[in-house]
């Protein structure tokens, strides 16, 4: 297995009969998210750095820092947080230990990555908010954000640096942009309303644990979605483990 996933093949041709259809790419990842929560709830925990850290810098009375501190926040635990998350899809039975061992190996280049997603953000700072070419940031950013959607399971999954992880997921979106926006849209959603009624039910410190753990799930259901479409070789052996069955 380990082998396996050094290797760097070819973007999977469209052709390719191991590819499923882009409905059950999407919907399957939606459900393997959900199995491997379900299965092994201990994989929430991978949201503990992310949480840890904005709870230090979560004002007393529940205000949100200033986006400067924001940003170093996410640049700092973000990176941890989303590469256990892709690791236990790959290893959901594997300990903590070597889950930690993992990503402390590929943090440099996970913070990279992390960086690199954050870019889009930076168009919609450019001009003020009745600039003109706000509309055209705004498509931009949308553009580039969908794009770089497996930015983060590349890099995990094909250990390779980030230059590479971002021609990877670049391919995986090519001619599925559509689906890849719906897939990345619907999970957003539902990840807004969590944060949401949490807010309403116990306050911004609930939201918090709400957000983080959120995230995981995004990055679970992201990799899910990878494999499928970018490494169908690899889908097999996980799923003979378990790790990425279907629901019927």
């Amino acid at each position: 297995m380990s082998r396996l996933l050094v290797m760097v093949p070819l973007a999977a041709s469209r052709d390719d009969p191991r590819l499923e259809p882009p409905d059950d790419v999407f919907s399957n990842a939606w459900r393997h998210a959900f199995q491997l929560v379900f299965h092994r709830p201990t994989v929430l925990a991978a949201a503990i750095p992310l949480l840890l850290c904005g709870a230090v810098l979560l004002g007393r009375d529940g205000s949100p820092p200033g986006r400067p501190v924001v940003l170093l926040w996410l640049a700092t635990t973000l990176p941890i947080t989303v590469g256990l998350a892709v690791w236990f899809v790959l290893h959901p039975r594997g300990s903590w230990r070597e889950a930690m061992e993992s990503v402390a190996r590929r943090y440099p280049i996970l913070a990279v990555a992390a960086a690199v997603e954050f870019v889009p953000d930076f168009f919609l700072d450019i001009g003020s908010s009745r600039s003109p070419l706000r509309p055209l940031l705004v498509i931009l950013k949308v553009y580039l954000d969908v794009r770089l959607t497996f930015l983060v399971p590349a890099v995990v999954i094909e250990r390779e640096g980030p230059a590479t992880a971002v021609r990877r997921a670049w391919d995986v979106t090519r001619g599925r942009f559509g689906n890849v926006f719906l897939f990345r849209t619907s999970l957003v959603v539902a990840w807004l309303a969590l944060c949401a009624a949490t807010w309403w039910l116990v306050g911004s410190r609930g939201v918090l644990v709400a957000m983080s753990a959120g995230v995981v799930f995004i990055e679970i259901a992201l990799t899910s979605a990878y494999l499928r479409l970018a490494r169908p070789d690899l889908v097999p052996q996980i799923e003979a483990r378990g790790t990425l069955a279907t629901v019927a």
